[in-house]
């Protein structure tokens, strides 16, 4: 009986390296991507990626994987495609993995729509959200923007402190060194948005659906009876 190639796939039509990262074993894994070059690389370093995910529910094993599938140069996933949930919600240390290494697809963005990218992310911090921005606090491009609903970088920073402290109240922990440091920076970048201008008190419109507005409408024209 024959053994396997790199190459070959088994009854569900999956790799080696797939089936690696489902065990999962980093060793196999690094193996595989060291001492082979598929003809495909990319399309399938990202599904054996997107494969340990999925593991990484049941097992944190997955997560040197995810480190080493993401490090790899066939690595390749759209940072800018807000409907690949499967990774946005991930723990932010591979959120982060993953956008260091591909934050060349933003090459040539305005500072405006690197903003817009950034704020696909719910968990993120503080400099790596700069990092996707491609600025830094001093930038008072940061008070201008706003998105199409009305929010500004400073509703951003409000939802990311409200999470750190949701995340504490949930652990019941303390703020240790690491949050708390965390959470001063996306204070200080509040502050920098509000000293460039942004009124801390502007509030995003109310979205109202249409059928409420027709509610709305009939309730008038029945009051002018």
């Amino acid at each position: 009986m024959g053994r396997a190639g790199h190459l070959d796939t088994d009854y569900w039509g999956m790799t080696l390296l797939e089936r690696a990262a489902i065990c999962p074993n980093a060793d196999i894994c690094q193996f595989l991507l060291a001492n082979f070059v598929y003809p495909d690389q990319s399309t399938l370093v990202t599904r054996a990626f997107e494969v340990a995910l999925r593991c990484k529910r049941r097992n944190k094993a997955a997560v040197p994987i995810l480190k080493l599938l993401c490090g790899d140069p066939g690595f390749d996933i759209d940072i800018q495609d807000e409907a690949r949930s499967a990774w946005i919600d991930r723990p932010m240390k591979i959120i982060e993995n993953i956008i260091n290494t591909q934050l060349w697809q933003l090459d040539g963005l305005s500072i405006g729509e690197r903003i817009t990218v950034a704020m696909l992310y719910s968990r993120l911090s503080c400099n790596m959200f700069l990092k996707l921005a491609g600025t830094t606090y001093r930038d008072p491009q940061l008070a201008l923007w706003r998105d199409e609903s009305g929010k500004t970088v400073l509703h951003y920073v409000a939802t990311q402190l409200e999470s750190l402290l949701h995340h504490n109240a949930m652990e019941n922990e303390k703020w240790v060194p690491r949050t708390a440091t965390e959470a001063e920076q996306w204070v200080q970048l509040g502050a920098a948005v509000v000293r460039h201008g942004l009124n801390p008190w502007s509030r995003p419109p109310i979205a109202i659906s249409q059928h409420v507005v027709e509610q709305r409408r009939q309730r008038g024209a029945g009051g002018a009876l």
